[in-house]
Parts: C-alpha cells; sequence; structure tokens
C-alpha cells in the first residue's frame, strides 16, 4: 500500500477517534525509518473555527471540513481505504492554516 502526501484516506483513530477521512501531511520514508504518517482529520462535527476549511470532493461528506486543530501520525495499519486526492492548491491551503495554528512562518 502506497500512502502518498495528499491523498485522502479513512483513518482508524482508535476505539474514541473512530475512522474518519484524513489528508495526508507528511512524506515518504526510507526503509530504516518508522513507517508513519502525519495527517489532517476531516471532520462533519464542525466547529466553525479560523482552523477548519472546507473543500468539496465527490469522496467526502459535503458538511465536513479539515479541521487543522486534529493533527496526527499514525502507523501504516491504520490507514484503511484510500478515497482520493486533493491538488497542490488544495494541499497548500490545509498546510496555511496548519502553520497558523501551530505559528510556523
Amino acid at each position: 500500500m502506497k500512502i502518498e502526501r495528499g491523498g485522502v484516506w479513512i483513518v482508524d483513530y482508535g476505539y474514541v477517534g473512530k475512522t474518519r477521512p484524513a489528508v495526508v501531511l507528511s512524506i515518504g520514508y526510507n526503509d530504516n525509518e518508522r513507517a508513519l504518517h502525519t495527517v489532517v482529520a476531516h471532520t462533519t462535527a464542525r466547529w466553525f473555527t479560523q482552523y477548519e476549511i472546507e473543500i468539496p470532493k465527490p469522496f467526502l461528506d459535503k458538511s465536513g471540513a479539515f479541521d487543522t486543530q486534529q493533527v496526527a501520525t499514525h502507523p501504516n495499519a491504520k490507514f484503511l481505504t484510500y478515497l482520493g486526492k486533493l491538488n497542490a492548491a488544495e494541499l497548500s491551503l490545509v498546510e496555511d492554516l496548519v502553520k497558523r495554528w501551530l505559528a510556523i512562518k
């Protein structure tokens, strides 16, 4: 299974977090590195904060948004189903909000 940056997957967040779509932010890894990927969750439980961004895609629930306050890292085994991919401009919008949330220039 090849998990690539910008890909949107159903990810198992565990018992409390359930499964939900998430976009992959991290780059690939080498054979001698951990098989982990950092993602931003897509949620329909909106708070309508400045850190949420709606990106309409046919494979995502229309009422949801990527919540850049929900950055997490998961091993490959937690990636269940590939849904689709964000284009470069869409991924850049998500990255910009993550940077704002984390105060990264």
